[in-house]
């Protein structure tokens, strides 16, 4: 019982890992030289594991499923794979020893190549083909080896088979049939439900495109609309020098209103950086230097800002990314605070990590709003649009980090930033 537990876990075992390895990420097949190089490792080691723990069966009879994991192998990974995982089969054969080597040689020597030939069709097959195709090549490779034991060994015996041989070599046919069988199932089971995933994530993605595209023509169409009714007053009123540069400056503002929703919602469909952009740089000079670009806004407002910045936070990043960001939290942490106040600003490193928080002592909200922000067009400002924090969650997530936000009502807002840190070097840009 122990040897058949071993054997079930040494084929299970490579279902397993193929799940941890490809689901989710939409590789079902060899398409890198890491997924092959995995399923060749995957697939030696369940061999192996079958190959060391044979099962004893008819007073001294044994057998393992090793062909399980390399057809698997083979048909999953490609003939690089295969021819592998059989190179690696024979070779612990010999090691192994006994007589059994000829008829592993020979008995495969006439199969795989049937199974080799099926590799480039494989991927092509549907659910239903690739179950029928494994089993019916099971069923060969399997008869294939009880036939050349049992002409090998009625050749030494003078053609004497006992009962007890047929029943061994009937049970290996169908214990090797019945393992590929489940072994395929629970794979394609595994591959179907990948693809229904993506299909619902895609469907879902269209669905959030299709509603921001509408909200995004609604939210542009406002300011048009309205420098379009001061062209048409330019047009047919006589207006003096003072009128047409009040109306000019309505029209430059709605102008960039609507500039402004277009570079956010770019932002938010391209978060992520630009390899050639990325630099290596302190985030402290980034903090100071969004500070400073918001000191004159703060000051109307009546805010004062409070910064505790350590030295050296180095991470790699696109720089405009994030200060992109933090301008960005903070003109949002200034428009919260009517009445004025103080906005805390500290970083510092944990760990592998770069914390930045932003606190400030506005209005708050409710963990219903908290649990709101990011979405397409929800803000709580009346004249926002509620892109900017979207773009602010995207731009960190790119960055391998997490934005995280709590508040209280009529206490204020902690906007707590972190991302990975980089490793100091020499001649770093600032």
């Amino acid at each position: 019982m122990k040897d058949l537990i071993v054997q079930l876990f040494s084929t299970v075992f490579l279902t397993l890992l193929y799940q941890m390895f490809w689901e989710g990420k939409g590789k079902t097949f060899y398409t890198t030289t890491k997924n092959r190089i995995i399923t060749f490792m995957i697939g030696s080691v369940s061999i192996w594991l079958c190959m060391t723990f044979p099962i004893t069966i008819l007073d001294g009879y044994l057998y393992d499923l090793r062909d399980v994991p390399l057809m698997i192998g083979i048909l999953y990974g490609g003939s690089g794979v295969g021819v592998t995982l059989t190179a690696f089969m024979i070779g612990y054969r010999f090691i192994i020893g006994g007589h059994g080597v000829f008829l592993t040689i020979l008995s495969h020597a006439i199969v795989l190549p049937f199974i080799f030939y099926q590799i480039k069709k494989f991927p092509h097959y549907s659910h239903k083909q690739r179950i029928k195709v494994t089993t019916l090549l099971s069923i060969f490779l399997s008869m294939m080896v009880m036939i050349v034991s049992l002409v090998t060994i009625s050749l030494k015996s003078g053609f004497y088979i006992t009962k007890d041989m047929i029943l061994f070599f009937l049970y290996f046919v169908l214990s090797n049939t019945f393992g590929i069988n489940i072994l395929v199932f629970l794979i394609e089971k595994s591959r179907q439900q990948t693809l229904i995933t993506q299909e619902l994530q895609e469907t879902e993605k269209m669905r959030v495109v299709s509603h921001l595209a509408a909200s995004i023509a609604h939210e542009v169409r406002n300011p048009l609309t309205v420098v379009r009714g001061f062209i048409q007053m330019l047009a047919k009123e006589n207006m003096n020098q003072e009128k047409m540069r009040i109306f000019g400056d309505l029209m430059l503002s709605e102008l960039d209103r609507a500039q402004m929703i277009i570079t956010d919602y770019l932002s938010f469909a391209r978060p992520q950086p630009d390899p050639n952009n990325l630099e290596t740089f302190d985030v402290k000079t980034k903090i100071l230097k969004a500070v400073n670009v918001m000191v004159p806004y703060a000051l109307v407002q009546g805010v004062e800002f409070k910064t505790t910045v350590s030295d050296q936070l180095f991470i790699r990043a696109e720089k405009s990314k994030l200060e992109q960001v933090l301008v960005n939290l903070i003109k949002n942490s200034i428009e919260a605070m009517p009445r004025g106040g103080t906005i805390q600003i500290r970083a510092e490193q944990q760990n592998k990590y770069i914390l930045i928080d932003i606190i400030d002592q506005g209005v708050g909200m409710t963990s219903e709003q908290i649990e709101q922000l990011g979405n397409p067009f929800f803000t709580t400002k009346e004249t926002g649009t509620g892109i900017g924090i979207m773009v602010c969650y995207r731009i960190i997530e790119a960055l391998g980090g997490t934005l995280e936000v709590s508040s209280e009502v009529g206490k204020g807002t902690h906007f707590s930033i972190l991302v990975p840190a980089e490793t100091i070097e020499e001649n770093m840009t600032v």
